[in-house]
């Protein structure tokens, strides 16, 4: 968007002033697009995709060929040819828009298919799952949600909403909540479930762990997880979405976001109850009667540090994806603070873009 509108306003001023371009600046300019397109050219070849690489740089070239014949004109020419150059831009302008991109039924829907995500609590599906979901874990964090097929107009309805959910479209992901998780997932249309090398199945351990306690599918649950039948967890109801019928489920098996753990991994005595969960700060009160690992099962993202009664310790990956800090027995405020510019993560980047550590 800022590139569209800078654009526009640096047109603007080419054709109201006379100023020409030095010879250094069309030379660093000509100089860094060459370099552009030979490593976009280089990449093409790497990844088999040459005659896609030239069919759209055949496309680019005449689209900027058209677009400077129309601004010489109306640049230079007599006045009644300037005002068709005028016309002639706008037109090339809209056309190329409508088609790339304003064309996409996504970006083409009339405004009530927004109306979910403006105002979700209006919707009985969203109200319910919502409204569910703010119950706390027995850690006190409210339930994690999964909505799965109900079209490209709800596939962030989880931020709308203000839920916990696991999926988002196309989100920004770690290699081992790929992996692990959902390989290559998108939530906004699919009719199947994805699932990764941990969570095999909605009906896995690692669901549980996760506290995935509602699931709200565009199709029986059979049909989304081969690998359960439509009477596998409990139906909580069924509400028409468009053309779909979303079925609400529920997994009873889903366990608290923060647990204490033994040295074996199995439940330790003791407590983990979240104070206070925010974007960026977490915080826990946590107790055990022997050493233990207090594990928050959010994910293990670069730039979160913890502090222990306000004392710096670090924090550990618990089965590959989750944030965890060692304990010792007795009682603990335990803070879990987001600081992506902290001497740690900056330190650790460093260390992974030298290749000294392998990149997450």
């Amino acid at each position: 968007m800022a590139v569209a509108l800078l654009s526009g306003a640096l047109m603007d001023d080419a054709l109201k002033t006379s100023a020409k371009t030095s010879r250094p600046g069309a030379l660093l300019a000509s100089l860094t697009i060459g370099a552009a397109l030979l490593s976009m050219g280089y990449l093409a070849i790497m990844q088999g995709q040459t005659v896609m690489f030239l069919q759209n740089l055949a496309i680019c070239g005449s689209t900027l060929a058209a677009v400077a014949g129309l601004f010489h004109l109306a640049k230079h020419s007599h006045r009644q040819w300037q005002s068709m150059a005028f016309v002639g831009l706008v037109g090339f302008s809209a056309v190329e828009m409508t088609a790339a991109t304003s064309g996409l039924r996504v970006n083409a829907r009339p405004p009530l298919h927004y109306d979910q995500q403006e105002r979700p609590e209006n919707s009985p599906h969203f109200e319910r799952i919502t409204t569910l979901s703010s119950a706390a874990d027995p850690s006190g964090v409210p339930w994690r949600v999964e909505t799965l097929g109900l079209g490209p107009t709800v596939q962030n309805i989880g931020q709308a909403a203000g839920l916990q959910a696991l999926l988002g479209y196309n989100p920004i992901r770690l290699r081992s909540l790929e992996e692990q998780i959902a390989p290559t997932h998108q939530n906004n249309a699919a009719n199947r479930r994805y699932f990764g090398q941990a969570m095999t199945s909605y009906d896995s351990e690692m669901a549980n762990r996760l506290g995935l306690r509602y699931i709200m599918t565009a199709a029986p649950i059979s049909k989304i997880d081969p690998a359960l039948s439509d009477t596998h967890f409990p139906l909580l109801g069924t509400f028409p979405v468009g053309r779909r019928l979303a079925h609400l489920y529920e997994n009873p098996r889903a366990q608290a976001r923060a647990q204490v753990l033994a040295p074996s991994g199995e439940p330790a005595e003791g407590r983990a109850n979240v104070t206070r969960y925010g974007h960026a700060e977490i915080t826990i009160d946590a107790e055990c009667t022997t050493p233990c690992r207090l594990v928050l099962r959010d994910f293990h993202y670069p730039g979160w540090v913890a502090t222990v009664n306000d004392a710096a310790q670090p924090v550990l990956k618990e089965e590959g994806i989750f944030r965890a800090v060692d304990l010792t027995a007795g009682h603990h405020e335990v803070v879990f603070r987001f600081k992506p510019l902290s001497r740690q993560n900056l330190s650790a980047a460093l260390t992974r873009i030298t290749g000294q550590d392998p990149v997450e």
